[in-house]
């Protein structure tokens, strides 16, 4: 199956892609698991001056179209459905807003829904298994929708094929003003904040990949990038695996060539001074961190 997978825009108007602009990660990760099929990715992003002709034009030469879906993007991804349709290729939405909103099945342009992680739901589905029988998935039949049992979360990242890198150009991409890649190391998060999507969509579960397939991540980065974004929402939270994974990246050198920044937590960086010290001799150069709020009438708010 001949598959086009789509990033719609993700900051309209906020200009936030002057100060950074991440590879499509999730749909390069949807590429490596169907090697034997063909597949392309059209990140919006980078593409801001591709009329809606052209567009059309592009998304008719293929079997399906994919496209993941955060909830300011919904306006944009259902326009592809529509463009998608109308020249009779089938097309499946999978992301956080799919997941959390499977109601938007009612869009009679979204042939299938991917909810969850989409890794083996996508895989089933471009492979040709019976829809009805593909967990995790939502179809359409006997004209109304259906939405299959859940896909149990993946239990070892460390199984996951490597992202289809090779799928993109990376030039448009940075961070921080250097050229950039992104790598996920983990997912989920075990706590439970009422206004974080992220407790919703992966269950307060939690799970990581090794230091050793994270080492082996990093030397997959393509040589033109000078940093790297670890994208796990809460990357202290192992302090052990932390610790090792920087003396991996100190063993092998790449905190001469790398720079990295992660998303943490206060209470973590607080807890481990040690290993604030052992991040920054690793290249580390910024922690993303949540600051609350000093009025408790903000933090009752959020169950804090």
């Amino acid at each position: 199956m001949k598959t086009l997978l789509v990033y719609p825009p993700f900051q309209v108007g906020s200009g936030m892609g002057k100060v950074m602009l991440s590879p499509p990660l999730s749909l390069l990760q949807l590429a490596g698991m169907v090697p034997d099929h063909a597949v392309e990715i059209l990140d919006l992003n980078t593409n801001p001056h591709l009329g809606i002709a052209e567009l059309e034009r592009k998304i008719a030469r293929f079997d399906l179209v994919g496209i993941t879906c955060m909830t300011n993007m919904l306006k944009v991804a259902l326009n592809i459905c529509k463009l998608a349709k109308r020249n009779g290729v089938q097309t499946v939405m999978g992301g956080f807003h799919p997941t959390l909103n499977p109601d938007v099945m009612k869009y009679k342009w979204i042939d299938y829904l991917v909810r969850g992680e989409g890794e083996y739901t996508f895989k089933e589905l471009v492979e040709g298994v019976d829809p009805s029988e593909i967990l995790g998935l939502s179809y359409r039949g006997n004209g109304t929708f259906h939405h299959n049992e859940p896909r149990p979360f993946i239990r070892d990242l460390d199984t996951l094929p490597y992202a289809r890198k090779d799928l993109i150009d990376y030039n448009p991409y940075h961070y921080l003003w250097n050229p950039a890649d992104v790598i996920e190391t983990s997912r989920g998060c075990p706590f439970d904040c009422s206004f974080c999507c992220v407790t919703k969509f992966y269950c307060r579960t939690y799970r990581k990949k090794s230091p050793v397939r994270v080492l082996k991540e990093i030397a997959r980065v393509p040589r033109t990038r000078k940093l790297v974004f670890f994208v796990d929402d809460n990357f202290t939270l192992d302090y052990k695996r932390v610790m090792r994974t920087c003396d991996l990246i100190q063993e092998y050198g790449y905190h001469k060539r790398l720079m990295f920044v992660c998303q943490s937590r206060v209470d973590d960086i607080a807890k481990h001074p040690d290993m604030v010290q052992k991040m920054a001799k690793s290249g580390f150069i910024c922690f993303f961190l949540g600051f609350e709020s000093f009025k408790q009438m903000s933090l009752n708010s959020m169950n804090k």
